[in-house]
């Protein structure tokens, strides 16, 4: 980098600052982003603070480093990159160097640090923190927890224990043995070292990967030992009785008592690699140096160096440190699911996980017709990470407007809607859209949908339909075209679909249906004028006596000139078919009779009328209804009538009689009230009381006096009506039959009726 005699000089500076082998560590300035320099350093020295807790390193201070590096023009601030921190580090003879960088983002600090091997140039170790503050104290208090996660990295690669307050060491390569023995107080010897004296009698060890050697004695007994190749993440189990050889010796030991509480509880004490058990843990061990670790999952291992004496009362009192931090996810829409390192999660978004174990996690959402979410996310120490994801749609919307409307919208052969179509939901890629519409070319066009996204279309399909002129007489004739209704005449239809159809025109019974095929051209007009055949024939009616007016099917026959036609007359242009003939000649029945009127031909009809007489002479029964009421209309045979007027007369004199009846006692009733008011000497209140039951009592009588008049005006009308219903309906009956003949001009048949009329 610099001439040579400098780097001899920097070399031999750093011999003399650090020492020959010693493993020391150097800790580079942070690069800073979107943070000023002065801040940077700060967080870089209480980086180096942390690091010097561990007593694993020896880590240089800044201002010597920095010495040095003036020595060659350099300076630790103009150093970010791995390939020159490796370089520095190399120049000053460290084992390992820190680098990293603090940057700001938002409403955040980002902080990242690594650990590299000089002579290797592999990273030992990385660590990543997001923090939602603006405060760069917050960085500050949160660097040791940056610092505890790289030594824990750092001490798993290494396989090292650190001695400190507070240490980690990596066990992913370690399994178990479990001892179940006969004898408590027994020697434990691991791979020719002893482990002690153990006052138990199962035994739970935790042993590296590989062949290992165990060897159980006690004074007294046959000692056991075994070789036992032990397997990461697994349990070999022993059973062992131990055979006496003489008699059994009670060795005297001095044992230390030895008491841990933790925080949280229930963590694994392990002592020189045997398990004692959960805290809170009270039991006794060897006098003497231990190592012991305090374990418990999702937090970091505890590792001390413990020394005690002979009859010793040691408590301890540790805190495990977090390794997990929660993360709370929402998600646009929510109900999302959510997979974090295959691990799907009951509960939907929006999520807080609680307890994650700190580090990187592979994060996967999923929510129908939404494109899948994954990223990796970052989980700190005893920290609330929030991510707010708006998940991206893997569908989009369709406008389709066409012309003409009302359309059908077919897509990818399935009919769905009729246009205009607005903010039709389809998913992402391609989609054959179809259009078919009645008189217009079907239109087919491939789109592409693109996520989130609304996709335009206007389309306009093409004709495919010409124009029919119909002017047909009658005037309302039918139109059919493929035996469909398109109008009455006289008409102009458009549509017709291009082609030939099927053409019929009809005008009811009275003319005739007229067929034939048309052929329709694109964007031209087919003209067809027709006049349909009446269906008629003719009449020659006389009656006997002549003059009686004539009514067909029901309704006076008139003639041109608006008079009502009368016997003896000839009729022409009939309708053909069924129809019925009427006379009507005051004095006489009214004749009536159906005839078949044949088209195109003359059909002669002839009637004799019969003359109307009384059945009894409507006097007798006038004066009878006059004296009782219903015993004319008796008189006359129609009992139900007579019966009808005499019970109605009763009815309505019995209700009269009832209403008297209670008249006479209301009127008792308002005299009595009204006397007692005008003798009344009381209050204003009790006067006014009493005033308004006399007015109420003779409210009764003047509202039961108007129903007296009410029903004898009932009674006067219907004795008039039953009279004059005697004279008005009187039975009629003719003297004698009507005879009535049809004959037909053309078949030379002649045909009779007789009609008996009561």
């Amino acid at each position: 980098m610099k001439k040579q005699p400098a780097i001899i000089l920097l070399l031999l500076l750093s011999t003399l600052l650090f020492g020959v082998g010693s493993e020391t560590l150097v800790v580079m300035d942070f690069a800073n982003e979107n943070v000023s320099a002065g801040d940077a350093r700060i967080v870089t020295d209480r980086v180096r603070t942390a690091l010097v807790d561990y007593n694993l390193f020896d880590v240089v201070e800044r201002e010597k480093f920095d010495e040095i590096l003036k020595e060659q023009g350099q300076q630790l601030s103009d150093c970010f990159s791995d390939e020159c921190a490796i370089e520095l580090g190399k120049m000053a003879g460290a084992k390992y160097m820190v680098a990293g960088r603090v940057s700001k983002s938002g409403s955040g600090f980002y902080l990242s640090a690594r650990i590299i091997d000089v002579g290797s140039t592999k990273m030992m170790a990385k660590k990543d923190m997001m923090l939602r503050s603006n405060d760069i104290f917050e960085i500050l208090e949160s660097a040791p927890n940056l610092v505890n996660d790289l030594m824990q990295q750092f001490t798993t690669k290494k396989g090292l224990a650190l001695g400190a307050g507070s240490v980690m060491m990596g066990q992913s390569k370690l399994g178990k043995v479990k001892l179940t023995l006969s004898e408590s107080n027994v020697q434990l010897i691991i791979d020719g070292e002893s482990r002690g004296y153990i006052p138990r009698n199962e035994i739970p060890i935790q042993l590296s990967e590989g062949i290992h050697t165990i060897t159980i004695s006690k004074e007294g007994f046959s000692p056991w030992s075994e070789t036992i190749n032990v397997l990461s993440n697994t349990t070999s189990e022993r059973t062992i009785k131990l055979e006496q050889i003489g008699e059994s010796v009670q060795t005297k030991l001095d044992w230390s008592f030895l008491t841990i509480e933790t925080e949280p509880e229930n963590a694994t004490v392990i002592i020189d690699g045997i398990e004692y058990g959960q805290t809170y843990f009270d039991g006794k061990v060897n006098p003497g140096k231990h190592t012991l670790l305090l374990s418990k999952p999702l937090y970091y291992d505890l590792i001390k160096e413990i020394e005690p004496t002979p009859g010793e009362m040691l408590n301890l009192t540790e805190t495990l440190h977090p390794n997990f931090g929660s993360v709370e996810i929402n998600t646009d829409p929510p109900e999302a699911t959510v997979i974090i390192d295959d691990k799907i999660e009951t509960k939907k978004t929006p999520l807080m996980i609680q307890r994650l174990q700190s580090g990187q996690h592979e994060l996967k959402i999923t929510y129908p017709e939404y494109r899948d979410y994954t990223a990796t996310i970052l989980v700190d120490d005893n920290k609330v990470s929030s991510l707010d994801i708006e998940l991206i749609p893997a569908f989009g919307y369709l406008n389709l407007i066409t012309m003409p409307v009302g359309a059908e919208l077919f897509i990818n052969d399935v009919p769905v809607a009729k246009t205009p179509v607005t903010g039709f939901k389809l998913m992402s890629g391609q989609h054959l859209i179809t259009i078919k519409a009645e008189y217009y070319k079907d239109t087919q066009e491939m789109i592409v949908i693109e996520d989130g996204k609304t996709l335009d279309k206007n389309i306009a399909l093409s004709p495919n339909f010409g124009t029919l002129s119909v002017q047909a007489a009658p005037k309302g004739a039918r139109i059919f075209i493929d035996g469909k209704l398109r109008g009455t005449s006289p008409a102009v239809i458009e549509p017709v679909l291009v082609g030939s159809h099927d053409l019929k025109i009809e005008a009811g019974k009275h003319y005739r249906t007229e067929e034939r095929k048309v052929f329709i051209s694109l964007g031209q007009t087919e003209v067809i004028q027709t006049a349909l055949k009446e269906k008629i024939g003719d009449l020659m009616i006389s009656t006997n006596p002549p003059g009686a007016k004539i009514l067909i099917d029901g309704d006076y026959y008139k003639l041109n000139n608006g008079n009502v036609a009368t016997t003896p007359i000839k009729l022409s242009k009939v309708w053909s078919g069924k129809r019925t003939i009427t006379f009507d000649l005051p004095g006489y029945t009214n004749g009536k009779t159906e005839i078949d009127v044949l088209e195109d031909q003359v059909n002669v009809v002839r009637a004799s009328l019969n003359k109307i007489v009384f059945i009894k002479p409507r006097k007798q029964a006038l004066w009878r209804s006059a004296v009782i009421p219903g015993w004319g209309q008796f008189y006359e045979q129609r009992f139900s009538s007579g019966l009808t007027y005499c019970g109605s007369e009763a009815l309505l004199l019995f209700i009269l009689f009832n209403i008297k009846d209670v008249h006479t006692s209301l009127e008792s009733d308002y005299q009595r009230l009204r006397e007692d008011y005008e003798t009344l000497n009381g209050t204003t209140e009790e006067i006014q009381v009493a005033w308004n039951n006399v007015e109420n009592a003779y409210n009764d009588m003047d509202s039961n006096y108007k129903l007296q008049q009410l029903v004898t005006g009932a009674m006067v009308g219907v004795y008039l009506w039953n009279i004059l219903d005697a004279w008005l309906f009187m039975p009629k009956i003719a003297d004698n039959k009507i005879q009535t003949s049809f004959y037909n001009s053309h078949g030379g048949i002649c045909v009779s009726f007789g009609v008996k009329l009561p």
